[in-house]
């Protein structure tokens, strides 16, 4: 596991991902804390629903899980 040291203001460990849509100007933005990357690819999809795109977590986490598995070999 790394540590992302990105709020060093606030002693936070951890970062922000924001997402824009410039098309509807809407936006979602999330403190990520999660240790794996699965985990914050997982964020990643729940914001993305939040913004009006659909995307079935099930399948995502299924793609996820799989890349993880490739990436570990």
């Amino acid at each position: 596991m790394e540590d992302w040291i990105f709020d060093l203001e606030s002693g936070d460990l951890g970062y922000t991902i924001t997402i824009t849509d410039h098309l509807t100007e809407r936006y979602i933005e999330a403190p990520v804390r999660e240790e794996e990357w699965t985990e914050v690819l997982k964020v990643f999809i729940d914001m993305l629903n939040g913004l009006g795109f659909i995307i079935d977590p099930v399948k995502a986490e299924s793609v996820i899980q799989e890349i993880s598995k490739r990436n570990i070999k």
